[in-house]
């Protein structure tokens, strides 16, 4: 017994963390080169295996009651010894609005909050949201195929695949193939990410890009309230910008926050390509929809000097 909780202390749990489309899954896959680093790639059916999918994607340190802590922490320490890695290295897109509940179930673990321009995550989030749109409601068995093959491939286990399989199966509720062009946590519905408290409202009453714009906001604003209960010396955090400008030095000093050696050449294929996008993407009458919803939170984390990039009402 003392040796398995040996082996287990020695287990560092790291959690990537960020709005939708802010760069977690390529920092995540970067890290997971490293030849100490196992990447654990979305494990929501692990999660929520015990609590289920909910209303909405908000989970408080209240749910993490002993058996589900148990469990949770079981399921990775089973990945690690798999995958016979020192680091395990998380991303979940619904974090954003359960790090008291992740805090509760690891809290000793590391935290990385990766903060990229909102505009440029809003773009991201748009192209997603309309692709997932089409696969859906075209029923594109092509475009579907592909996406769970990308999720197979992070996903490394066939342990986890078949979790994974299963979890959406009986959220579902349905043997209805063309139930499965979306997650079932959409409840019929298309939907791409983190589902924020009102989003049902919110998809009505909003277009598109306005709700992918508050499904930024209230991402970042929960991380930031989440992540103030986490001690100072277990998070870090890194700018998009600077990851994709300079990969090398910001992974060393990443690196160096885990507690393992920085090795040369795993960010050889990150590009400042994806900086800036959201210039040539948005209309003026979209710029003057994201505006008031974006600005003052892009302000407080320096993202923008001030708000002339949007236009605004003449009233």
């Amino acid at each position: 017994m003392h040796d398995r909780e040996c082996e287990v202390a020695r287990i560092t749990y790291v959690f990537v963390v960020g709005s939708p489309r802010s760069g977690t899954t390529i920092l995540s896959e970067v890290l997971g080169r490293h030849p100490d680093v196992a990447d654990f790639y979305e494990p929501y059916y692990i999660w929520d295996h015990r609590i289920g999918s909910g209303e909405d994607d908000v989970r408080t340190a209240a749910m993490a009651d002993a058996a589900t802590c148990a469990f949770v922490r079981r399921e990775f320490e089973l990945f690690a010894k798999k995958s016979r890695k020192s680091v395990v290295v998380e991303k979940s897109p619904e974090t954003c609005f359960r790090v008291p509940y992740v805090h509760s179930v690891f809290p000793e673990a590391k935290w990385i909050h990766i903060i990229r321009d909102g505009r440029d995550s809003v773009e991201s989030i748009y192209r997603e949201t309309l692709k997932r749109k089409r696969m859906v409601q075209q029923r594109d068995l092509k475009e579907y195929i592909a996406t769970v093959r990308e999720t197979m491939r992070l996903t490394p286990f066939w342990r986890n695949r078949l979790q994974t399989m299963l979890f959406e199966l009986r959220g579902t509720a349905s043997l209805d193939p063309r139930r499965y062009f979306n997650k079932a946590k959409w409840q019929g519905g298309v939907g791409w990410g983190p589902r924020f408290p009102g989003w049902r409202q919110a998809q009505r009453q909003l277009s598109p890009i306005g709700f992918a714009a508050m499904q930024w906001r209230t991402s970042i604003e929960a991380l930031i309230q989440g992540l103030n209960d986490v001690p100072r010396e277990q998070r870090e955090t890194c700018r998009y910008e600077d990851f994709a400008a300079r990969p090398e030095a910001e992974l060393k000093r990443l690196c160096e926050f885990i507690g393992i050696p920085p090795v040369q050449g795993l960010a050889r294929d990150i590009t400042p390509q994806s900086v800036g996008k959201w210039q040539k993407s948005f209309t003026t009458e979209q710029l003057a929809e994201l505006g008031p919803v974006l600005g003052e939170l892009m302000l407080q984390l320096h993202q923008s000097a001030d708000h002339s990039w949007y236009p605004h009402s003449s009233t």
